[in-house]
């Protein structure tokens, strides 16, 4: 991972938008972050976790918005940022107040954040939201924020929590650098893939089990059946838990027992087939002398109705002759009504067509259907010329009366546009003058607006030159106070010389005041507290500093008296007034200006809508001349026609046209009407020819005397369904009676009731003992099943068996039940965590000039504890290894300086399997523990750690590191004393 840009607002000391170029850093690699104390150094890498993780280092609460911001100006980072060869961009914003678009207050923003990645064609969104955005910035990064602090930025204060912390942070952050989850995961499958062998082993034995114990189920009842007298209870006692060999022996014994309870099951089967079959016969000949009794008692009564069922034969024939009769009668009487019913119609159709002639003033009604069309026809001829002279006459009303509605819309037009014309004069006059009256007003708009800005620029000098005058007053006392604490200070550090040398000095040594190696009476401490270098140098610091705040704030308001010039001593408030009047002058011209566009706008429209109304009138003037001339012609027309027309009344032309229409209808329904009489006398003559043939024929003398004897056709059916059925039956019977002749019944019939009982009871008992033999046939089948599929499992699971043994074998290595007693995992990390503690020694014996190194601990003894994790530090001034807690805050900081290098140098590498390359590093503060030394051997630590393609960077108060490093950023405060800005030499 490699910063590229940082970009960030109101965040922190921060007021103002401020940016930090990592790639323009590059160049230098290693370079010195540098400012006063308090302004803002070590917030710069708390905006580049916060836009990574969304959270600050340590347990600081996440409130990152500066108090020195204007309210316009919204707190937001940014982070541009390359992982393995691809640019990402992450950009948040947390929860902030903002003032409202409209109105007074705030209204509350809720935090954003997005991350993108940036391509040749433009930014693609990856994530939106911190939900999704936090895992998958960790993700590209390969460390999570507190991870993210012990191997890329090194906090204040929180330098040495790698070399101190315990076992197990020290594997969380060892897993992640290295990618040693494999391992774990491996570890995991193991103890899994054992566990899924032992389940499906005791699988394989349960089931064979359950074989086993399904077969002994079975032969113990077998055998408890089977076996009787003093072997059976010892039988049963011992089949009580027999395994597969044994459960074969006793299958064996049953098997002939059973053989033997077979044969006598098939002797009861016979009996029982036999003792059936005399029962079937003997019931066949009781059914069949049963049956010749009844058709004796049906043969009797068929015989009593034999002379009913003559006469009913003869009413059959007697209606048969007579049913032609009667049809042909029936058709002539409906031959009758149809010519009643043509006759009556005939007479209402003539009716109607003399009431039509009538109408028609025609005199009489022609004899026939053909007469009266061709009166008709003339009568039609002379409607038809009287309809087209009165349509003619209306056609030419009709355009004679549009030329004149269009003469009258015309001269209504022109008389209308003549009122608009009056009325568009005066208000055009009324608009001209208004617009002078604006023109003279909106002419000074410019003039007005430039007084306005100087009186507003008046304004805000006055307003800052206000809020100087305080922060000067202020920047005084401060001043004041912390010149009296840098005097007390000094007076106390210099009491405080003599004390410090008298310390130094060695017995047996010279003084490097007075050159005595005797030294009598040294100089004793006061009881005030000691006074160091460092807080003699912080007090200098801030009493130069409260000075060049008054300095500044002096500087200021001068440049505003001279800006300000002869109004500087106006009041603030005068100058306010005088501000609000000259904008109410500048809206008053603004909005004459506006009016002035408008009233222009209008007088041009209203100038448009004369000349407009004029050119229709013209053009209405003109078209009222043509229609005037058009109209003559139309007008002739109608008078000639009226006169042709004389006395012709078109309501009576109508009322004619209707009768005519009436007429036509009445016509041909008069000729359909003497058609189809035609055709019923026809019909009619045909039907009486056919009633005397077939009462001839029928040898009845009329056809009343047919019609007595006949009977309805559906009563014929049934008389004659009914005597075929008497006949059928009839010789059923004779038949039946016939084949139980020959049979040769005897007279009583036989008895089945003792042969029934006798072959029920034989049927039962045969029943009774098949189920029990199928039931002890399927027992022992099923035993013999189970007994092999028992076998067969047992025999299956002895790969299974092995497979089982070797894979709790591997699951108890990998989770360190071993001769090391340290887990796989463990393991590998420990070989990581030397060459890490490898590396680091090359930097920690350069720092300490030989005297200390790190170790990793090998102790696994106690199994609460990650063995093979542990660190400790060889002094080779004891030649005994330390606890890290016990080094010297200088020692600590050297040691957790040189973990950190080391560490760097081996993930920059890549580790052992996380692929992450880390290729910046930052550290805040702790050089200022080290002696000239082990500072110097500290800087050329760093020179070898950039030498490697790393970009370093330092936060530091050391002069000596400014001097021998290049500063990369510089922390300024602002002119205005508020918050801090950045600069990038």
């Amino acid at each position: 991972m490699r910063p590229l840009h940082l970009r960030f607002a109101a965040f922190g000391s921060y007021p103002a938008h401020e940016s930090v170029d990592f790639v323009a850093l590059a160049v230098h690699g290693l370079f010195v972050v540098s400012g006063p104390t308090g302004s803002g150094k070590t917030t710069l890498f708390d905006a580049m976790t916060y836009a990574l993780y969304g959270s600050l280092p340590g347990d600081r609460p996440d409130d990152v918005r500066s108090h020195h911001a204007a309210s316009t100006v919204d707190t937001e980072v940014e982070l541009t940022f390359e992982a393995e060869g691809r640019t990402y961009r992450v950009r948040r914003t947390p929860k902030q107040d903002r003032p409202k678009a409209r109105g007074a207050g705030t209204t509350t923003v809720a935090a954003t954040a997005q991350l993108y990645e940036v391509t040749p064609t433009g930014d693609v969104a990856l994530a939106n939201g911190k939900r999704d955005v936090d895992p998958l910035c960790a993700e590209l990064v390969g460390l999570n924020c507190d991870q993210f602090q012990r191997v890329v930025l090194l906090p204040q204060g929180k330098c040495a929590q790698f070399l101190l912390c315990k076992s197990d942070e020290r594997q969380a952050l060892l897993q992640q650098l290295f990618g040693t989850r494999l391992f774990e995961r491996a570890t995991q499958l193991a103890q899994d893939r054992a566990a899924e062998l032992r389940r499906d082993l005791a699988e394989r034995d349960a089931e064979a089990d359950r074989h086993r114990k399904n077969a002994l189920d079975g032969v113990a009842l077998l055998a408890g059946e089977l076996i009787v007298g003093a072997d059976s209870g010892e039988h049963l006692e011992a089949a009580a838990d027999l395994d597969i060999d044994a459960i074969e022996v006793l299958i064996a014994t049953l098997t002939p027992l059973l053989a033997s309870e077979r044969r006598r099951l098939d002797d009861l089967s016979l009996r029982s087939l036999a003792a059936s079959a005399a029962l079937a016969t003997a019931d066949s000949v009781a059914a069949q002398w049963r049956e010749r009794e009844r058709l004796n008692d049906e043969h009797a009564e068929l015989e009593a109705q034999r002379a009913d069922v003559e006469l009913q034969r003869v009413r059959l024939s007697a209606a048969g002759r007579a049913a032609p009769v009667v049809a042909a009668d029936s058709r002539v009487a409906v031959a009758r009504i149809d010519l009643e019913r043509n006759d009556e119609r005939l007479r209402d159709v003539v009716a109607d067509l003399e009431t039509d002639f009538e109408a028609l003033g025609l005199d009489r009604r022609p004899a026939t259907a053909t007469g009266a069309v061709a009166q008709l026809a003339i009568r039609e001829a002379r409607v038809s010329a009287d309809e087209q002279r009165l349509d003619e006459l209306h056609n030419a009303e009709d355009v004679a009366n549009h030329l004149a509605a269009e003469l009258a819309t015309t001269t209504a037009a022109v008389e209308q546009l003549d009122v608009v014309l009056a009325e568009i004069a005066p208000e055009q006059q009324r608009l001209q003058t208004r617009v002078d009256e604006l023109h003279v007003v909106a002419g000074g708009v410019e003039q007005l607006e430039r007084a306005a800005e100087h009186s507003k620029d008046l304004v805000e000098r006055a307003e800052e030159q206000a809020s100087d005058e305080h922060s000067l007053r202020q920047a005084n006392e401060a001043a004041t106070v912390a010149l009296a604490d840098r005097l007390r200070i000094t007076a106390a550090f210099i009491a405080d010389a003599a004390p410090r040398l008298a310390d130094e000095l060695i017995a047996g040594e010279p003084c490097p005041v007075c050159g005595s190696n005797e030294h009598p009476t040294p100089a004793a401490r006061h009881a005030h507290e000691p006074v160091g270098r460092d807080e003699l140098d912080r007090a200098v610091e801030t009493s130069q500093r409260a000075d060049a705040s008054v300095h500044t704030l002096a500087v200021r308001l001068g440049e505003h008296r001279r800006v300000l010039g002869d109004r500087a001593d106006d009041a603030l408030s005068f100058l306010r007034d005088e501000y609000v009047a000259h904008e109410a002058l500048v809206s008053a011209a603004r909005q004459a200006v506006a009016e002035l566009t408008q009233r222009r706008a209008e007088l041009t429209k209203l100038e448009d809508a004369g000349r407009d109304a004029l050119a229709q009138r013209q053009q209405l003037i003109t078209d009222s001349a043509g229609t005037t001339g058009a109209l003559a012609g139309p007008t002739r027309e109608v008078e000639r026609l009226r006169a042709e027309v004389g006395d012709i009344d078109a309501e009576v032309v109508a009322r004619q046209r209707v009768a005519l229409a009436a007429a036509k209808s009445a016509v041909s329904l008069l000729a359909a009407t003497e058609s189809e009489r035609e055709g019923v006398l026809g019909v009619l003559k045909h039907v009486e020819q056919q009633c005397a043939a077939a009462l001839i024929e029928s040898g009845f003398a009329s056809t009343t005397e047919a019609r007595a004897v006949a009977m309805p056709a559906d009563e014929i059916v049934a008389t004659e369904r009914k005597l075929a059925e008497w006949q059928q039956r009839c010789v059923e019977v004779d038949i039946q009676l016939t084949k139980l002749r020959e049979v040769g019944l005897g007279e009583v019939c036989p008895d089945t009731q003792h042969l029934r009982l006798e072959a029920e009871a034989l049927v039962g008992e045969s029943r009774v003992a098949t189920n029990l033999q199928s039931q002890r046939d399927l027992r022992l089948n099923d035993a013999n099943v189970a007994v092999s599929l028992s076998r067969a499992v047992f025999n299956d699971a002895e790969d299974l068996r092995a497979a089982r043994a070797t894979a709790e074998r591997v699951a108890t290595m990998c989770v360190g039940r071993n001769r090391i007693n340290v887990a796989l995992e463990t393991w590998v990390l420990a070989g990581e965590l030397e060459r890490v503690t490898h590396a680091a020694n090359v930097h920690l014996e350069r720092m300490t000039r030989g005297r200390y190194r790190l170790q990793r601990s090998g102790d696994a003894d106690d199994r609460r504890r990650r063995g093979g994790l542990d660190l400790v530090v060889l002094d080779s001034d004891t030649g005994k290894p330390r606890v890290p807690g016990t080094l010297s805050g200088g020692e600590q900081f050297q040691a957790s300086l040189a973990l950190a290098l080391g560490l760097a140098d081996v993930v920059s590498q890549g580790g052992s399997g996380s692929g992450k390359v880390f290729e910046a590093l930052f550290v805040d503060e702790g050089f200022g523990s080290l002696d000239p030394q082990a500072l110097d051997e500290a800087i050329d630590a760093l020179h070898e750690l950039h030498a490697t393609g790393r970009m370093v960077g330092v936060i530091t108060h050391v002069e000596t590191m400014k001097q021998q490093l290049p500063i990369g950023i510089e922390v300024l405060v602002r002119a205005d004393g508020v918050g801090s800005t950045l600069r990038q030499p």
